[in-house]
């Protein structure tokens, strides 16, 4: 499950979805949940044999429903712009046909809750807690209290993804050591480094 419609795969978490699905499909039946591409991206996607697509849409409602429920309650605001009521529908009803979700960034966690019983692994990717941590150091004096609350959401996040997946991945042993440094508790093995390939 991702947050972004992953072809054509400019950015590098496309660039990671594409690679993953390449390789799965050899060997397994994938599905991927994906938002609604625009006619352009439609025309340029390349969908590997084995891999059905399924869309999701965001409503008019969600960002301003995704923005209310972090602003009152604990998570990040990172997660309101991938909240939509349609991908939890469709997730709900795909997740029990399949033995293992992947879900890509920790900015699409909120979906984990209505996955069931099935396991699921946490691509991260990168840590996005470290992204803010970093950001709050350099970035304008007025703006660091904001990225330094938004760091210690996410890294509430991160550890929770980390704790109930059976797997977990970031690019590089950076992220790895910054998300295992901050939380001890953690078992090494959860976290693995899975690089991104460059063509």
């Amino acid at each position: 499950m991702t947050g972004r419609y992953p072809w054509p795969p400019l950015r590098g978490d496309q660039l990671r979805t594409t690679q993953m699905l390449r390789l799965l499909a050899r060997r397994h039946r994938v599905t991927l949940l994906c938002p609604d591409p625009s006619e352009r991206d439609r025309r340029e996607s390349a969908v590997p044999e084995n891999v059905e697509v399924l869309h999701y849409r965001r409503g008019r409602s969600d960002l301003g429903t995704g923005t209310l429920g972090a602003l009152l309650g604990s998570r990040p605001l990172q997660t309101a712009p991938y909240h939509a009521a349609d991908l939890q529908r469709r997730l709900k009803e795909a997740a029990p046909q399949h033995d293992l979700v992947v879900l890509q960034l920790a900015r699409i966690a909120e979906a984990r809750e209505v996955i069931g019983d099935v396991p699921f692994v946490a691509d991260l990717i990168d840590s996005l807690a470290l992204n803010f941590t970093t950001r709050a150091e350099c970035d304008r004096q007025w703006l660091r209290p904001f990225w330094r609350l938004e760091a210690r959401r996410l890294a509430r996040l991160e550890e929770e993804l980390v704790r109930e997946s059976v797997q977990s991945w970031v690019v590089c042993d950076r992220d790895r050591r910054s998300v295992l440094e901050r939380t001890p508790s953690l078992s090494p093995e959860s976290l693995q480094v899975v690089p991104l390939v460059v063509e």
